[in-house]
This record gives C-alpha cells, structure tokens and sequence, in this order.
C-alpha cells in the first residue's frame, strides 16, 4: 500500500501536509475560479443553460477538494499514514466527471453562434483537471515520512512543493 506517513507530531507533518495540499488544490483552485467567472458572465448574459452546466462542474470541484481536505485532516490529525490509493480512489470521480463535463459542454458550445471566450475557459477547467489527476497520480510511489523530511523545494517540472523525502516501505 502506498502512504504518505505524516510522522511525528510537529512541524515537519504539517509542513508535508500543506505542501501536498497545495500541490492537490492549486488545479482545484484553478476549476472552481474558473467556474465561479463563467457563472457570472453567463447569467449577466442571460445564459441560464450555461451557468447551470457550469454549476456542475462547480460542485464536482467542490467534492475533489472536499475529499483532499478529508484526507489530510484524518491523516495530521490522528497521527496516521495517508493512504495515498484510497485518496485517489476519492478523487478519481469528481476529476474524472469534471473532465468529462467540460468535454460534453464543449461540444455543445462549439455549435453555438457565438462560442466566444467561453470555451477558452472551458479548456482551461478541463486543463486544471487534467493536472489534478496528474498531481494525484504522481503520489503513487513509495511512503513519504515527513519526519525525514528535507527543506521545501519546488520542482520545476511538476510545480510540486512536498519537499518530503521519499523512502520505500517495502
């Protein structure tokens, strides 16, 4: 089983948490702005289908986050490993409905008279999902114990901050 151990009590497993944690909700974060313009602009248009579509998606977000948020906190606050596989088992739903939301809503976009910025931003949600699977699925490796975590790092290529060391429960 893959888990990310959060160690000891103390800073290093509230450091690895809020690293991961912001490594998980920046896309997140990403989605339900996104949504939250596209609401906006469609109702001050009059575009009732399209805010309702984007509500959605809106909500789908909002259970991702939900589920990070309900991980971590068990994981820091009991003092126990995060089982990283049934985490992504919880966002795979919501990340995966979000994309394919965002897919079917395109689709029906790209026939209307005037698409304009819309779908822009549509690809753009879809995109934050993408990374969102991406990001969570980059956790299945081995434990990372952040009591043997090193200092915080950026990765350039992932924009991941865990900073943690990896070590292999095996």
């Amino acid at each position: 089983m893959t888990r990310i151990d959060p160690g000891p009590r103390g800073g290093g497993a509230v450091e690895a948490a809020s690293n991961l944690r912001h490594d998980l909700v920046t896309p997140v974060n990403h989605i339900l702005g996104y949504c939250d313009l596209l609401i906006e602009d469609a109702e001050s248009k009059g575009q009732v289908y399209r805010s309702r579509s984007v509500r959605a998606v809106r909500d789908l977000g909002k259970l991702a986050l939900a589920a990070i948020d309900r991980a971590l906190a068990r994981a820091v606050e009991r003092g126990r490993p995060l089982d990283v596989v049934a985490m992504g088992r919880d966002l795979a739903a919501p990340v995966a409905a979000v994309i394919e939301a965002c897919r079917a809503i395109e689709e029906v976009a790209a026939r209307a008279p005037d698409p304009d910025a819309f779908l822009e931003d549509l690809a753009r949600i879809r995109e934050a999902a993408v990374h969102l699977s991406e990001a969570a699925g980059r956790l299945a490796g081995p434990t990372i114990r952040a009591d043997q975590a090193g200092p915080s790092s950026t990765s350039s290529a992932s924009g991941s901050r865990t900073g943690a060391s990896v070590r292999a429960d095996r």
